[in-house]
């Protein structure tokens, strides 16, 4: 007989079998599943969090005729990780509408980012760069300035506020904020901004000082293989070896790609059929020219009556005009309208985007494409980096190699390009039997020189040496010579 004791313990083995653990197991997993969604359910706030999509590099805040090249100097907000990523799409949304040329919903982006966060200096650049890149110095330095109230320790704002003060011709001032920018973080760049001023107005404070220092730091980043701080148009002026201008070409060639890809990362090389053209009449050899000088601008004054003397009847010509109208009204200076005059189609490119421009050159089936501007201010190299024509050829902006596999000629004559040079040129040489200068001989500007001289108190019978150029051409060297 078995006691109580026995009973209960019996008892308790049964009512605690396997199937009945099994059962208590998954009632309470349940239970305990329904206690922790209601949990997340009501504990998240009333207005879901906004999804975010993949996040690109920003590419618009630096203006785009300025440095950095690259887009990785961005100072970010630490703590508020949400708002950062929400800034970078709105960022990102702006610099899409930028790129197809919708310049108003752009800045409509950037306003709405700006309204829900007043406190980020990367919203008041990029504002500052699109102020920037229509041209609008004066609204673009407010938004830099903005931008620096906000971080004033980011070097790129007090270099972006110099820069709109140097457009504005604002040389003293801009000086002043360049030296500040080197004081803060000194760098190359910044010192050939300096420099440059004080070349300007003829300042040769620390000439050689400051000279050999651009000069080993730029040789230190060819010898690295870095990218190269200086412009290949303000190297010519400096004393590199032919080898060093070289590389600074290629360097800088490479930078123009890289911008194109960055910013139109779906652009490729164009392929060409010249079986598959179409023409008009007798095939014509189509020649392009694409310069931002159609101007009053010594390019513009060289070129005006040059199109009007190619023979028609074997070369049909285009001249791509890639000024944007921001810097100067080039309408109005006589230049623009006598060349459209004269030449068969003037085409006006300077606000197209990047792909749209290539594409308009490759429709019109250019034969010949002809860059006059180089790495001279505010051309546009980035139009030839997909080859949207068969041939292309550097002519008159500058007579030095681009350094890049898209350029095949470069036009020179026996001084500035002599043949044993040639292996200093990634093109082939095209030596003119003369001068690789047009001159405009139907201008006549009817200067008296004795006269002239004698209104300005200079001897008449004396030789003067004159530059009518940019002052950085002058040096102390050139007068010790």
């Amino acid at each position: 007989m078995n006691s109580d004791y026995d009973r209960r313990n019996n008892g308790f083995r049964h009512w605690f079998s396997a199937r009945r653990l099994a059962v208590i197991f998954s009632a309470l997993l349940i239970i305990y599943a329904l206690l922790f969604l209601t949990f997340f359910i009501y504990a998240q706030p009333r207005n879901p969090k906004p999804t975010y999509s993949k996040i690109t590099p920003p590419s618009g805040a630096p203006p785009s005729r300025s440095p950095p090249p690259d887009d990785s100097w961005f100072p970010q907000k630490k703590g508020n990780s949400e708002a950062d990523r929400e800034i970078d799409d709105i960022i990102n949304r702006s610099n899409q509408f930028k790129a197809i040329g919708n310049w108003t919903l752009a800045l409509d982006e950037l306003d709405k980012g700006i309204a829900k966060y007043p406190w980020s200096d990367k919203l008041a650049t990029y504002k500052g760069g699109w102020h920037y890149d229509q041209g609008n110095w004066t609204g673009a330095e407010i938004w830099y300035r903005k931008a620096h109230e906000l971080n004033p320790e980011e070097v790129v704002y007090i270099m972006n506020i110099a820069l709109c003060l140097q457009n504005q011709k604002k040389e003293a001032l801009a000086l002043e904020w360049y030296q500040k920018a080197y004081e803060k973080r000194p760098s190359t760049g910044q010192l050939l901004s300096i420099w440059s001023l004080m070349m300007k107005f003829n300042n040769w404070t620390n000439y050689e000082k400051n000279l050999n220092q651009i000069l080993s730091d730029i040789r230190a980043e060819i010898a690295s293989g870095r990218s190269v701080s200086i412009n290949s148009f303000v190297a010519l002026h400096l004393p590199f070896t032919v080898e060093e201008i070289q590389a600074i070409a290629a360097s800088a060639s490479k930078s123009v790609m890289r911008s194109a890809k960055r910013n139109h990362p779906t652009i490729q090389e164009y392929k060409h059929n010249p079986a598959a053209r179409k023409h008009n009449g007798p095939p014509r050899i189509r020649i392009g020219y694409v310069s931002y000088d159609i101007r009053l601008h010594a390019v513009g004054v060289q070129i005006q009556s040059m199109f009007g003397y190619h023979n028609r009847s074997r070369y049909e010509v285009f001249a791509y005009n890639v000024n944007d109208g921001k810097k100067d009204n080039y309408l109005n200076s006589g230049v623009y309208e006598k060349v459209k005059s004269e030449v068969e189609h003037m085409v006006d490119l300077g606000s197209t985007p990047l792909p749209e421009a290539m594409k308009r050159i490759q429709d019109d089936q250019i034969d010949v494409l002809v860059d006059m501007g180089l790495f001279t201010a505010y051309a546009r190299m980035d139009l030839f980096t997909m080859r949207p024509a068969p041939i292309q050829v550097a002519w008159l902006g500058l007579a030095t190699t681009t350094g890049a596999p898209w350029m095949d000629y470069v036009v020179g004559d026996k001084v500035v390009t002599p043949h044993e040079y040639a292996k200093y040129y990634t093109e082939k040489l095209v030596v003119m039997p003369h001068s690789y200068h047009i001159v405009d001989h139907k201008q006549n500007y009817g200067i008296q020189p004795e006269a002239d001289r004698k209104s300005r108190g200079l001897p008449v019978d004396r030789f003067l040496f004159c530059n009518h150029a940019n002052n950085i051409r002058l040096s102390p060297k050139l007068f010790d010579t």
